[in-house]
């Protein structure tokens, strides 16, 4: 299987804002992720983590270019 590079932007959830549940333990989620520019290969992609989600996603992902 051939991976895939993408570019992932990561936007700041603000207080105040409709809340959120992180996707993996629905705590308030702080981050939001998305792809940062359409791709052909990948539809959609979306997560809202917690700040601590957050970094195991960031550190799992070292495929994934964060901009």
């Amino acid at each position: 299987m051939a991976l895939i590079e993408v570019e992932v932007a990561c936007y700041s959830l603000l207080a105040g804002e409709d809340p959120v549940e992180c996707e993996r333990c629905r705590k308030p989620a702080k981050h939001l992720f998305c792809l940062d520019r359409p791709h052909p290969q990948i539809r959609w992609m979306r997560a809202a983590l917690c700040d601590e989600h957050r970094k195991e996603f960031e550190e799992s992902s070292s495929e994934i270019r964060f901009s």
